[in-house]
């Protein structure tokens, strides 16, 4: 457990921001979607990122971090399929 007396503003920041790229992470794994459709092995890789960075031990979690921003980054500069609803023509609604 976490006393939060003893907390920095520096590990607090680290928290935050962790737990906002593993859950960015976690959902599009399983959504299977970011900004087009996501792979199988995009998928698991997402996963074990996702999770790793919650990890307490920092060996573990700043590869993971690393890893997760490029997997961001890779999927978004390689584009892929997108998503049926970026398929739709402009102005319809189903």
């Amino acid at each position: 457990m976490i006393d939060i007396t003893t907390v920095g503003w520096t590990d607090l920041g680290w928290i935050i921001i962790a737990f906002v790229l593993s859950m960015w992470l976690l959902t599009s794994a399983l959504t299977g979607y970011e900004k087009n459709r996501l792979n199988i092995t995009e998928r698991i890789l997402r996963t074990i990122a996702g999770l790793a960075v919650l990890m307490p031990a920092m060996s573990i979690a700043l590869p993971a971090f690393a890893a997760g921003v490029a997997l961001i980054i890779a999927h978004k500069r390689l584009g892929g399929t997108p998503s049926p609803v970026d398929q739709l023509p402009t102005g319809t609604t189903e």
